[in-house]
C-alpha cells in the first residue's frame, strides 16, 4: 500500500498537507525544513513513529530522534541564524578576513584577501543555492 492509499488520521492531516505542499514546490532533493520535522515529531508522539514515518514518507530514524527530543529537529536549543550583517571597518585595513558558517549541508570557511569582500555575496549564493 502506498502513501496515497493510506488513511491519514485526523491529527496528522495538517502536517501531511504541509509536507505534500512543500514537496510539490521542490525542484530537486531539498532538505525538509526544521518546522516540518518538528510538526512530524509531534504527530509521531501521538500516532507512533513507524506509522507516522510511513504515512508522511519520512526517515524512520530521524523522526524517532526528533519525537524523542520533544519535536526539535536541531541538536541545540539555539534558534537558527536567519540574518547576519557584515559591517565594513571605517579604517582602510589590508588584513582581509576569515568567514565561517555551518548548516546541515556542511561547513564553509572563506578567507578573503583585501578588496575581495565585494565577491562574497555572489560566492555565498553559488555555494548555498546549488542543489546537492
Amino acid at each position: 500500500m502506498n502513501r496515497s492509499e493510506m488513511i491519514v488520521p485526523a491529527g496528522m492531516r495538517k502536517i501531511y498537507r504541509r509536507l505534500e505542499r512543500w514537496r510539490k514546490l521542490q525542484t530537486g532533493r531539498g532538505t525538509i525544513p526544521d518546522a516540518l520535522w518538528c510538526s512530524a515529531g509531534e504527530a509521531a508522539r501521538e500516532h507512533g513513529v513507524s506509522r507516522t514515518a510511513q504515512i508522511l514518507g519520512l526517515q524512520y530514524d530521524k523522526l524517532k530522534r526528533i519525537a524523542e527530543t520533544k519535536g526539535t529537529a536541531r541538536a541545540s536549543s539555539e534558534a537558527p541564524t536567519r540574518f547576519v550583517q557584515l559591517v565594513a571597518c571605517s579604517e582602510n585595513t589590508n588584513a582581509g578576513c576569515v568567514i565561517e558558517w555551518e548548516s546541515p549541508r556542511g561547513k564553509v570557511t572563506i578567507r578573503l584577501q583585501e578588496g575581495a569582500i565585494s565577491d562574497l555575496a555572489g560566492l555565498s549564493r553559488v555555494l548555498w543555492d546549488t542543489p546537492q
